[in-house]
């Protein structure tokens, strides 16, 4: 991708129209996935992977992924139908703009279409049973005719009902609270089985004619339908609290591996894997190529393999000892993009991806150049140096830290929770939560603490803001209300409280740029700006996902939109149409892309060209522009070809971005168009025709010689 030389110097002036005009990069793989399934029918074995972005499918053994449908839906569980070749593939999906509600999915064509089926408050999933569908609800519910119509068959067991498994024409339903229950495959009673409930059922898996029980205290097994249970030794299994659980699990033979969550806080306590039927286990993330992941979703043993999903991607073992990614293809769930001269860095929750070639392939982490598993979420640029924050998931402590970029590798600046790094007086401040605030005279290399003044109690420096004249802290304050609470720094570097701050509700970023600073906190999204360098606040946008600085402007992300801010109002819309939610947009004066949640990575393809005319990357290749003469010292011709009649406009803007002139706004008929352009009247220098057509944007640059 060639070079936006002009980008934020006067990024308020372009058209939103021209910005709206984006191109989608391919994506560094690591998707967040939920569920999978195999379907191993007439047609061949696949795997199916239900992710946070659609449905994806490997004919390979994991080791490329295709979308085959149900984009940008959270497909929360993927299951199979296969009876006398008859392949049909269901799958539950949370509602957008419900996340209480849940929709059950079924195509039949192999997945390139799909019909809405069911809908219900809760769906825990759908087996098969013999020719029927029995899906679990808020009650049971049965198909005859593979999910065109549906009974009520029984009510739910009695409790936290969490999972179910059809097996021997037995239906069991495991509970939090109240064991294991069991009745007939058809029928519509309940009885509860001899499963001890002090362990608490949560996940179930009928392997053979086997029952597997995960709960609170390891893994329960019955071998004669329910009837009675052993309760293997589990040595070595950490179940933590009374409200951890084994959430999934898998076996193959004596070969057990599992994730265990705690429900208060619902974090991952780690993966675990058995080689003795649930005898003795040890622990497996952090090692053997597993990553320190904080969410392992599901377990599944398909085809002679192990296969885990989790935020961080597929992972793949043979043997359940030794692990790999199995990602390619599956779409990035990229948190924040930025740039440092050539080359292009994505964050997400595997590591961190960078690319040499504007995002057209991109180094895996996984191969030990960059940080993996690192949980970095964010990125800053301060002068030629970038950096990237870490942060603590909730009940652990790996990726906490700030990394700095020297060119090569990442390196480590400290191990503290940075949330927010800021240049101040040549020094480099960061707010390391509740460590207080740090301070580096040598560019991150060493830290002393910097928190002189601040009060005890304090729960966390969340943001740093620096300003021409005043250096500012936002601080959390336990027990107080408001909370949030200014500081600044005086001559002495001693922090003192400038005022408390009742306009936002916990503070995650800041920037200053105008002449303004601005704070943006976490309720609804609220932006409070100061033209007083944080002496008086008040309220100026909502619904804003992250802010930063770009030149003298203050950019803003909302859910689906990029915006420019200039005080207390939106001076310029910058994207619209960008698709998938908006993570982070990152840039430098030289690029500008656009990270969204499950799609990726875009890239702004309104660029600085040289004298040579080049289309830009989102025109057709027959999409082009000739120019004569160029350089001009008055009129040239601009020509081009279409392909057919249609509506096109050509402009032309300044270095500046301001547009200058229109030289065709209407229809043009197909063939070779010559567009002559008078530009004797405008001052010597570069600017940029830009030609709209249906089928995309061409843009060159025209240089006006002086007379």
């Amino acid at each position: 991708m060639l070079k936006l030389l002009f980008l934020f110097f006067a990024i308020t002036f372009f058209s939103p129209h021209l910005f709206a005009q984006w191109h989608e990069l391919p994506s560094p793989s690591g998707g967040s996935v939920n569920d999978f399934c195999e379907i191993a029918g007439s047609k061949g074995a696949r795997i199916y992977a239900a992710t946070t972005d659609g449905l994806y499918r490997t004919t390979d053994h994991a080791q490329s992924w295709q979308r085959v449908g149900l984009a940008y839906s959270n497909v929360t569980k993927v299951t199979q139908y296969v009876l006398d070749g008859e392949e049909i593939l269901f799958a539950i999906v949370q509602d957008v703009q419900n996340d209480e509600l849940f929709h059950l999915w079924r195509t039949e064509d192999s997945a390139n279409s799909w019909n809405n089926i069911f809908s219900s408050f809760s769906m825990n999933g759908v087996e098969q049973d013999g020719s029927d569908l029995v899906l679990g609800a808020d009650s049971i519910f049965r198909s005859t005719d593979v999910g065109g119509h549906w009974t009520r068959q029984a009510p739910s067991p009695k409790g936290d009902f969490k999972n179910f498994a059809i097996l021997s024409n037995h239906m069991f339903g495991t509970t939090v609270d109240s064991g294991v229950w069991e009745m007939p495959s058809h029928g519509n009673i309940w009885e509860r089985t001899d499963f001890p409930s002090s362990h608490r059922a949560y996940s179930i898996k009928a392997n053979g004619q086997d029952l597997f029980v995960g709960g609170h205290l390891g893994i329960d097994i019955s071998t004669n339908l329910g009837v009675t249970w052993l309760s293997v030794p589990n040595n070595g299994i950490d179940t933590g609290s009374n409200l951890s659980e084994i959430s999934s699990f898998d076996v193959n033979g004596l070969t057990m591996v599992a994730t265990i969550y705690d429900l208060n806080p619902y974090v991952i306590l780690g993966v675990f894997r058995s080689t003795n039927g649930g005898a003795n286990w040890e622990q497996i993330n952090g090692v053997n190529g597993f990553p320190k992941t904080w969410s392992a979703k599901t377990v599944d043993f398909i085809d002679d393999h192990f296969f885990v999903a989790s935020d961080a991607g597929v992972l793949e073992s043979t043997n359940g000892i030794n692990w790999s990614y199995a990602t390619h293809g599956l779409p990035a769930r990229v948190l924040d993009v930025a740039s440092n001269g050539s080359t292009l860095f994505a964050t997400t929750r595997r590591g961190i991806f960078r690319s040499n070639d504007q995002g057209n392939t991109w180094i895996d982490p996984s191969d030990g150049s960059d940080l993996v598993d690192s949980f970095a979420v964010s990125f800053t640029s301060i002068g030629n140096d970038l950096y990237v924050l870490g942060w603590i998931p909730e009940g652990g402590s790996a990726g906490a830290g700030l990394w700095k970029w020297d060119g090569l590798r990442w390196i480590t600046s400290t191990d503290l929770p940075v949330s927010s790094l800021v240049s101040y007086h040549g020094s480099l401040y960061a707010a390391a939560q509740s460590y207080g605030i740090i301070q580096s005279s040598d560019n991150g290399t060493t830290w002393i603490n910097a928190s002189s003044g601040l009060p005890l109690g304090s729960e966390s420096a969340t943001v740093l803001i620096s300003t021409p004249d005043r250096l500012l802290a936002v601080t959390e304050l336990l027990h107080t209300y408001p909370k949030e609470t200014i500081y600044s720094l005086d001559s002495s570097g001693t922090w003192y409280a400038l005022n408390s701050l009742d306009t936002v509700f916990g503070p995650t970023g800041g920037a200053y740029a105008g002449g303004k600073a601005y704070i943006l906190g976490y309720g609804g999204g609220a932006i409070s700006t100061s033209s007083d360098d944080g002496v008086s606040w008040s309220n100026s946008f909502r619904l804003a996902y992250n802010i930063r600085t770009a030149g003298s402007q203050a950019i803003v992300t909302s859910p689906d939109s990029i915006y420019v801010l200039n005080g207390n109002k939106i001076d310029v819309l910058l994207v619209d149409s960008l698709t998938g939610r908006l993570n982070n947009f990152g840039y430098d004066l030289q690029n500008g892309y656009a990270a969204t949640d499950g799609r990726g990575i875009w890239g702004i393809p309104l660029i600085s060209l040289p004298l040579a005319v080049t289309p830009s990357p989102n025109a057709p290749a027959s999409l082009s522009l000739s120019i004569f003469p160029n350089p001009s010292n008055g009129v040239s011709t601009i020509s081009f070809r279409l392909p057919q009649r249609e509506n096109i406009s050509l402009k032309l803007f300044d270095e500046r971005g301001v547009k200058v002139a229109t030289y065709f706004d209407g229809i043009a008929d197909p063939g070779e168009v010559q567009v002559p352009i008078d530009v004797a009247g405008l001052s010597p220098g570069s600017y940029i025709a830009v030609l709209t057509t249906r089928e995309g944007t061409a843009v060159a640059r025209v240089v006006l010689l002086p007379k």
